[in-house]
């Protein structure tokens, strides 16, 4: 409508100026007219100028990648796009998961909210539409051409979504589905193939493409032995970076990859480490025509912050509901984020909560006693619990990340819900099942309040952002 109103009033002082013109002789009106379509000229160009640019978005959550696969390779040949795309992005050496599961970790990405509000507390429930407020739903309202593909285990019955579902809540227009009723998995091959080929399909539409990829970990039919399963992950990566490159759109187009982590059950249980102790996960972002490119950022963020940043890299709207941060500006800064923390949290099976600062991490059993609250140095890949003996390091960091944790829960308005709380409510069947009332889905921490009927705070999004 702005626009519209803009060329409209322009039109019409261009009529009056252009008939006023004519109670003038015949030598100054042809001098008057050349310069009012000259204006004409300068104006509408100006105004091209200042309309958004408008770039493609290829979104990829590979899971289980560390910053060793996304490492410079010695066979060039078969991974060189990959090379390519590490060589154009920006790094982020500082990135935390808010939590390991990965089902909540994909709902998080895919709408910037905390997992009391997206309805993806555990592995197996379904992210509660929203329309128009999701990533895909932001971007379709700014005229993108939106594709989902891959391994994605958030919609109805762990992944089923209907194709009309994942338009008209979620914003997804192309649903390249993976997880179907009775059949296996496709493979890892056939996903980056999904990939690629909607790449080639939307290279030359006028609407610019947003894709989100999710690869999942490998099937056994793609199964390697040995150092090959590194090198197939990279070529899977590889594959969908050339795909960019041979249709044209690389320049143009701007590419998110990070990962989904968790640590192997044998690994927690021979390190002793508490089961979804929190990780880095690698995160490149490639920007349009490579800005920034090979650059490190070293400050800290969350999974939470990824959506809004992208966002706001494009020049969208970030939907008042987000909990994460737009960091989209810092990111051009030398220096790093301001972060004081970064919240984490697993709500079922087992009930964590937490907070990460700097190098250490503090981890508590929900609504438990003060001997099941641990603080952990996390500086190096394997984490170390920090002894009980360094009474100072433990007396003032433990302190200050505890008192980090109460925030993060009382802006999230978590009263410590257990897994015992959670099914007190309804069984984790039922959770499944998003509660429709008075055509309003309900949130699970609203639903969760029921226990106790009381309200830390009103929480009513960012509404800074819309």
């Amino acid at each position: 409508m702005g626009k519209a109103l803009f060329y409209w009033t322009l039109k019409r002082l261009f009529k009056t100026f252009w008939g006023g013109i004519c109670w003038i002789d015949d030598i100054k009106r042809e001098n008057m007219q050349k310069i009012a379509v000259a204006l004409l000229a300068i104006i509408l160009t100006l105004s091209s100028c200042r309309q958004k640019p408008v770039h493609n978005v290829v979104f990829i959550v590979a899971d289980n990648i560390t910053t060793q696969h996304l490492s410079r390779t010695v066979d060039d040949s078969t991974t060189q796009y990959l090379d390519s795309l590490r060589s154009d992005a920006i790094r982020f050496t500082n990135v935390f998961q808010n939590t390991t599961q990965r089902g909540p970790l994909q709902a998080i990405l895919l709408s910037g909210q905390h997992p009391l509000y997206n309805g993806v507390f555990a592995n197996g429930l379904t992210l509660l539409p929203a329309k128009g407020k999701r990533w895909g739903g932001a971007l379709l309202k700014n005229g993108y051409t939106t594709g989902f593909v891959g391994s994605w285990i958030v919609g109805d019955n762990a992944g089923k979504w209907s194709t009309e579902q994942l338009s008209h809540h979620y914003g997804f227009q192309e649903f390249y589905r993976t997880s179907l009723e009775n059949k296996p998995a496709q493979t890892y091959r056939e996903e980056v193939s999904r990939a690629t080929g909607f790449i080639k399909d939307h290279a030359n539409d006028a609407a610019p493409f947003a894709l989100f990829v999710s690869l999942p970990p490998l099937h056994p039919e793609d199964s390697l032995k040995g150092d090959s399963v590194l090198l197939y992950v990279q070529q899977g990566l590889h594959h969908i970076v050339q795909g960019l490159k041979q249709s044209g759109t690389y320049d143009n187009t701007l590419v998110v990859l990070t990962s989904a982590i968790s640590l192997d059950s044998l690994h927690v249980e021979e390190m002793m480490l508490p089961v979804g102790m929190p990780t880095r996960a690698p995160l490149l972002l490639k920007l349009p025509f490579s800005k920034g490119a090979g650059t490190v950022r070293e400050g800290m963020l969350s999974a939470l912050d990824v959506m809004p940043s992208v966002l706001g890299l494009l020049n969208i709207s970030v939907p008042g509901i987000v909990h994460g941060r737009d960091l989209s500006r810092e990111i051009f800064k030398n220096k790093p984020y301001v972060t004081a923390s970064v919240p984490w949290f697993q709500f079922y099976p087992d009930g964590y909560r937490g907070a990460i600062a700097g190098n250490y991490f503090f981890m508590m059993e929900a609504d438990s006693a003060p001997d099941h609250r641990l603080l952990w140095d996390v500086s190096s890949p394997t984490p170390m619990l920090v002894s009980p003996s360094n009474t100072a390091l433990n007396d003032s960091l433990q302190r200050d990340l505890e008192r980090k944790t109460g925030q993060w829960m009382q802006y999230y308005e978590d009263e410590a819900y257990s897994p015992s709380d959670i099914t007190e409510v309804k069984s984790i069947y039922l959770w499944s099942e998003p509660l429709l009332q008075n055509d309003r889905y309900m949130l699970p921490v609203d639903e969760l309040k029921k226990l106790h009927g009381n309200r830390i705070m009103n929480f009513h999004g960012n509404n800074s952002y819309e």
